[in-house]
Order: structure tokens, then C-alpha cells, then sequence
């Protein structure tokens, strides 16, 4: 990363320049995202004022920059913070769908709570492109409105939609209860695999006792995904080390497989050296103790 940004405090072009410059890449097959890179990496007063200029013009595409800009400038120290939030929410109620969805991808980077409820409103929005922005939106935030929403997202009929809020639900959020598992536990009969390994990952990270047995049953069907391997190490259960050494000796690994085969290591050392309870129950079942 310090490499990346000593090349882009080297590039000489100015913010008007790199603008016209991203409009270019935004529309060509091969989108570095470089000069955007370098105005966000700038962040001072000059490239918010463009940005805000590019959100209030009449053409959808310059909305879109100017979004694209506001959502990251000064990278991690998140430049003029409060304009930018401020311009990004308006732009939630932009006529032009591909806006909305940069807008709300942009809320998701700048991660301030009081995004939270116009981004919810979007949440059953005609568009998929619109809602996926949402659960981009909405990503990290420990907030029941939040969850809510996502858990609805959980069940869209987009995969990129379904896919991201799972993700979001299973990992980027330390929120646990009956409600979130369920959301989570329905996500294990979802046809696509990648969807199902989140919902595994989500359980096993809350120490649900049903991502033991879906663990197994993947395993054993010998669909062995990484996000399973994940799961198995998050779960952390001494009874998933035969099954984890019966996996090291049946599987052929390559030396493309390296990290694969570094994953399965990570879970067995996980499973071997945990001497704690491994099951947590839900506050359903506490309740009822």
C-alpha cells in the first residue's frame, strides 16, 4: 500500500486532469481505478469541491464520479467527513438508479450510522442494482435496523444481492441472536454454493451446533469448499479432526493448492488446541434454561 501511494503523490496531472482521465478508464474494458486512486489519496479541499460540482450536474455519468469521489476521499482519514456524508444521502434520492447504487456503495465506505435508515428505505427497491448498493451500505454496522434489513436481503431473488448479504450477516457484524441464525441456518439450503459457504462461515463464528453436522455433510459429498475450511476453523470443534486429516489424505493438491492446503492447517491446529465448550446456544435456548 505505501508503495501505491508513493506512486500516486509522484503524478504530476492535476484533479481536473485524473477526473477526465478516470471517465476514460470508467469506459474502457480495463478499469485500473488509478486516478481515482490518486484523487482520493489527495483529499483536500480542491478535489471535494469537484466532487460535490460533478454530484450537481445534469448528467448521470458526472454524478456518478463525483460519488465515486466523495466515497473515499482521504482514504482511511475519510476527508471532509460530514460534506461528504451529507451530498452522498441526497444522492440516495437521485432519479438515476446506477447514481443511487454508487451513492450507497459510497455510504458503505464512509460507514456512519446515519446512513443507516435511507439506506434501509432502498432496501426493497425495483432495482437490483440499487439493493445490492444497499448491502454494500450497510456493511459493518451492529444496528438492529440494519440487520433487519439484511436479513430480508439474505432472501433476494439476485444473487449478488443474496450473496453480499449473507456475507455481511455472517462476518461483518458481531450481532447474534435466534432471528440471525435462522437468516443464517436458511442460507445453508441456498443453491448456490458460494452463498451457502457464508451462511456455514456466519454459523460456525457464532458457535452454532448445526454448522457441525452441514460441515460434515459438505465434506462428505466431496465439495470441499475454502469457505468450509473457514468454517471448520472458526467452529473450532476437536470432533472435526478426523474428518479434517481424512480430508488431508484423500485430496490431491497441486502447487496451485498451497494456500488451500495452509487453510486446512490453520483448522486442525484450531480444532486440536481447543479445550473450551465449543457450542454456544441462542438466546432462544438460554431463555428457555
Amino acid at each position: 500500500m505505501q508503495e501505491t501511494l508513493r506512486k500516486y503523490a509522484a503524478d504530476l496531472r492535476s484533479s481536473e486532469e485524473l477526473i477526465e482521465a478516470h471517465r476514460q478508464e470508467m469506459n474502457s474494458e480495463q478499469d485500473t481505478r488509478e486516478a481515482i486512486g490518486i484523487l482520493h489519496s489527495r483529499g483536500g479541499w480542491k478535489e471535494f469541491e469537484l466532487g460535490k460540482q460533478l454530484t450537481e450536474s445534469g448528467n448521470p455519468e458526472d454524478r456518478i464520479i463525483g460519488a465515486d469521489i466523495l466515497s473515499q476521499l482521504g482514504l482511511d482519514k475519510r476527508s471532509f467527513h460530514e460534506e461528504s456524508l451529507a451530498v452522498l444521502i441526497n444522492l440516495l434520492r437521485d432519479p438515476d438508479h446506477q447514481v443511487i447504487h454508487y451513492a450507497a456503495i459510497g455510504l458503505g465506505h464512509r460507514n456512519d450510522a446515519r446512513a443507516i435508515p435511507p439506506l434501509v428505505e432502498l432496501a426493497e427497491h425495483e432495482d437490483a442494482l440499487v439493493r445490492f448498493g444497499v448491502t454494500f451500505g450497510l456493511s459493518c454496522h451492529d444496528d438492529e435496523q440494519a440487520i433487519a434489513a439484511l436479513m430480508q436481503l439474505c432472501k433476494d431473488e439476485d444473487y449478488d444481492v443474496r450473496n453480499w448479504a449473507m456475507f455481511d450477516l455472517a462476518c461483518q457484524t458481531d450481532m447474534d441472536g435466534p432471528e440471525i441464525r435462522e437468516a443464517l441456518a436458511a442460507g445453508l439450503q441456498d443453491v448456490e454454493a458460494e452463498i451457502r459457504g457464508e451462511a456455514l462461515v456466519g454459523l460456525a463464528r457464532r458457535k452454532d451446533a448445526r454448522a457441525f453436522p452441514a460441515i460434515v455433510k459438505e465434506w462428505a459429498a466431496h465439495d470441499v469448499s475454502i469457505l468450509s475450511i473457514e468454517a471448520a476453523e472458526e467452529l473450532a470443534d476437536p470432533d472435526l479432526v478426523p474428518h479434517l486429516m481424512n480430508l488431508q489424505e484423500s485430496l490431491e493438491f497441486t502447487e496451485d493448492d498451497l494456500y488451500f492446503q495452509d487453510r486446512i492447517e490453520d483448522a486442525l491446529m484450531a480444532c486440536e488446541k481447543n479445550t473450551e465448550p465449543v457450542f454456544n446456544p441462542g438466546e432462544d435456548e438460554l431463555e428457555e434454561e
